[in-house]
């Protein structure tokens, strides 16, 4: 009878809480260790540059770990998986990840300096990190005209907001002016990036803090009739009440109306962004 030992390792653990945990931890012994004798001002500045340039590290990470196959390591089928069940971010913005990493490097490996500090700075550069026929890249031209721009309006100081502006007026993409002339739409942009705000921001900020004195000689908005104040229902809301009377619905109507034709939309930048404080556990 054989007797001999045989070592079977254990299933994969597939707790979704395991990296969360891992991490966790491994901040807390963090915490614990600044306060002690193990770390010193270079340790310091390093952890500073590192966590400035996170996304690089992370990108790449997440490359090596779909490449060879490691999230099998964990006991998942997958790297979408992985990502969705394990990390708890879309595989969508783990490609993004990636990607921007290699936007970094490139920079780096043509000899820049200053290169994008997050992944939302870098995710409009993807697009033009690649290499034609030629070997040509239209990565680097496209970096040049973000820093040439930031050096004039913005103190050098690159933003997410200057990177999207520089890089849509650069790729011939339809732009909402809003009837501006030209030079004012370009005062606009500088304003806006001066003040690291997009222009919607920018604008909000406006209209929030706009006296309301300089529109004196304009139309008011029409006062709802004294009985309105008994209803404390919105325009729409009126306007669906069989009981409101036909002075009421009136000026409903007419609110509404004033408001869509005063109304600007815009379009919002940074919709298909992810959240850029969203760390990888």
């Amino acid at each position: 009878m054989d007797l001999t030992y045989q070592f079977i390792p254990p299933p994969p653990d597939k707790s979704k809480d395991l990296g969360w945990n891992l991490a966790v931890e491994d901040l807390l012994t963090y915490e614990e260790n600044i306060y002690g004798s193990e770390y010193d001002s270079d340790d310091f500045e390093l952890e500073l540059w590192n966590g400035t340039y996170g996304y690089v590290r992370t990108g790449l990470s997440l490359r090596y770990i779909a490449y060879f196959h490691q999230y099998k390591d964990r006991g998942f089928r997958t790297f979408k998986q992985y990502c969705e069940r394990y990390l708890k971010i879309t595989v969508g913005y783990a490609k993004k990840l990636m990607e921007g990493a290699q936007v970094a490097l490139n920079l780096l490996k043509a000899g820049y300096k200053q290169i994008p500090t997050c992944i939302s700075q870098a995710a409009p550069l993807i697009k033009f990190n690649v290499v034609d026929e030629g070997g040509n890249s239209l990565l680097t031209e496209q970096w040049d005209k973000v820093l040439d721009y930031t050096s004039k309006v913005n103190k050098g100081r690159v933003t997410t907001t200057v990177v999207k502006d520089v890089l849509e007026c650069n790729t011939g993409k339809s732009r909402i002016t809003l009837g501006l002339d030209p030079e004012e739409w370009e005062l606009l942009e500088e304003r806006a990036a001066k003040a690291g705000m997009t222009k919607q921001e920018f604008l909000r900020r406006l209209l929030k803090n706009f006296d309301a004195d300089d529109l004196s000689d304009r139309e008011a908005p029409p006062e709802p009739p004294e009985e309105m104040e008994e209803l404390l229902q919105t325009p729409e809301e009126i306007l669906a009440n069989p009981k409101a009377s036909k002075k009421q619905k009136r000026w409903a109507a007419d609110y509404i109306l004033l408001v869509k034709e005063l109304e600007i939309r815009f379009e919002d930048d940074d919709a298909e962004d992810e959240p850029e404080n969203r760390g990888i556990p």
